[in-house]
């Protein structure tokens, strides 16, 4: 990839993926709740017209009170706050905090809920993964982060995940908006209101930029183009860190390919303390294949690793909500961004190497040792990986 200027790869991108890749955009890398909550926190505080979040998960906790707080403070004082939850991922959220929501002000619509219409429970499996924050249609937030208590902290132990979420202004704003109102569509509030204005976007970063949106889709969605596309366009490093690695075949076919090419290719994934045990089960049936192409697999040990980042030749950032797994690419709504920024890159590979002293490597000799009960398990999963 060095042999091509930054532009050339663009336009390359831009084509392949039929998406525009301007130029004038600012991404800033939040680490750990300790980062990312303060900051949130603080655009929302000082926004004078709007704030819209969209989540997946928004439970209990500390970080779940505050931002509570701060959108019902907001709405009381005349903004428009309009929050999405996903039925299913925020399921555990607690109703009180609903209620002091929607009492203060603000609009909440929970995406897709049980319904006993049977067109509606065709899409039932088809959830919202997106992580949006749009503050005065200028200002956003995307990434893996969830509302929780979970992502408190500085990942300094098992009760404190490791993630990581980017603020972001510029032209591809608008797509990360348009993201939230792909899925406040069916609310039925207007979309357009008194206090959205149409700004335009800050365009004094440097940082080339597009976002994807992934749509739950019967087949494979926009997002599995993304990680194609990148995937193919290595020519020297590949530093791949996912919350839940449960690769298709062809994924594992874009990640072996890649190896062969000569591609340094590194696969970074939760360990012992990962939330859910089926999608890592199903995830290392791939093991033996990637690891004779050469694939190096780390095992991230210290506490739940959420975050979903790829890094490729120094030069492309892929960050957004989206997982190496059959329910990121077929069913649900995620968002990707796209970054030609060779400083965020730098960024992600160093956290990528200090998250690597924390892993052990899966390897042949790893492999061979496991226990019967995951082998088990891992075998069982080949029944419904296409749903994992």
């Amino acid at each position: 990839m060095p042999d091509h200027p930054d532009a050339t790869i663009a336009r390359r991108l831009e084509t392949l993926l039929g998406t525009p890749m301007p130029t004038g955009h600012t991404i800033t890398r939040l680490r750990n709740g300790d980062q990312i909550f303060p900051e949130m926190v603080k655009a929302m505080r000082n926004a004078e017209r709007s704030i819209d979040l969209l989540t997946f998960v928004y439970w209990t906790g500390r970080p779940a009170q505050v931002i509570g707080k701060t959108l019902e403070a907001r709405a009381r004082e005349g903004l428009r706050v309009r929050v999405i939850l996903d039925f299913f991922g925020a399921m555990s959220m607690d109703r009180d905090l609903v209620d002091s929501l929607e009492d203060a002000g603000v609009q909440v619509h929970w995406f897709r809920p049980p319904a006993a219409d049977a067109e509606e429970l065709v899409g039932i499996g088809k959830r919202t993964h997106r992580k949006i924050c749009v503050i005065d249609e200028t200002l956003a937030f995307v990434g893996g982060v969830g509302i929780a208590e979970e992502w408190d902290g500085d990942a300094r132990n098992p009760d404190e995940w490791r993630d990581s979420h980017f603020r972001v202004t510029g032209p591809c704003v608008d797509t990360i908006r348009a993201g939230f109102i792909d899925d406040w569509a069916p609310s039925g509030h207007p979309l357009v209101t008194p206090h959205d204005t149409f700004p335009p976007q800050d365009t004094s970063g440097d940082s080339r930029a597009m976002v994807i949106l992934g749509e739950s889709e019967v087949s494979e969605s926009a997002v599995s183009l993304v990680k194609r596309v990148l995937l193919e366009l290595a020519t020297e490093k590949i530093r791949l860190t996912t919350a839940y690695f449960s690769p298709s075949e062809d994924m594992v076919t874009w990640l072996v390919r890649a190896a062969e090419r000569g591609v340094d290719v590194q696969v970074m994934f939760p360990g012992t303390n990962i939330d859910k045990r089926l999608p890592q089960a199903n995830g290392e049936r791939a093991y033996p294949e990637l690891l004779e192409a050469g694939v190096t697999l780390w095992s991230y040990e210290p506490t739940m690793l959420h975050a979903k980042i790829l890094t490729v030749d120094g030069l492309i950032a892929d960050v957004g909500s989206s997982n190496y797994n059959d329910r990121s690419i077929r069913h649900d709504e995620e968002i990707d961004l796209i970054a030609l920024d060779r400083d965020l890159v730098d960024i992600l590979d160093r956290d990528f190497a200090a998250d690597r002293e924390r892993c052990i490597e899966v390897d042949e000799e790893w492999w061979e040792e496991r226990g019967l009960v995951e082998r088990a398990q891992s075998a069982a999963t080949a029944v419904i990986d296409k749903f994992i």
